[in-house]
């Protein structure tokens, strides 16, 4: 199971104010593990994340994030993983603007 949900935070704490997350679906997760194996260590930052603990992603992170996303936005058509990565993006641009970071929390 890999229920994990990004906010832009930059505490657990601040995370409970936070008022839009983007959850990242089981589905998603596993299409993704499966379609990336030959280069799963370009997606490592998102796929490797733990289920149960959280993430503090750091401003080099979020950078990261988002070139995965852009590289899953060239390559992917789905409309599932658009839906997400999409959100993902402009999640990790909306961190940038503001100069924050993104928390992703395990459930």
């Amino acid at each position: 199971m890999m229920s994990v949900t990004f906010y832009i935070a930059d505490s657990k704490e601040e995370v409970n104010d936070a008022e839009y997350g983007v959850y990242l679906e089981d589905e998603v997760h596993d299409y993704l593990w499966e379609k990336a194996k030959d280069n799963r260590y370009e997606f490592e930052l998102l796929l490797n994340l733990d289920p149960y603990d959280h993430k503090q992603f750091n401003v080099h992170e979020v950078r990261r994030l988002n070139r995965i996303c852009e590289i899953i936005l060239s390559e992917y058509k789905e409309p599932f993983v658009i839906e997400f990565v999409q959100e993902l993006h402009n999640l990790c641009i909306k961190a940038l603007d503001k100069n924050k970071l993104i928390f992703a929390l395990g459930d």
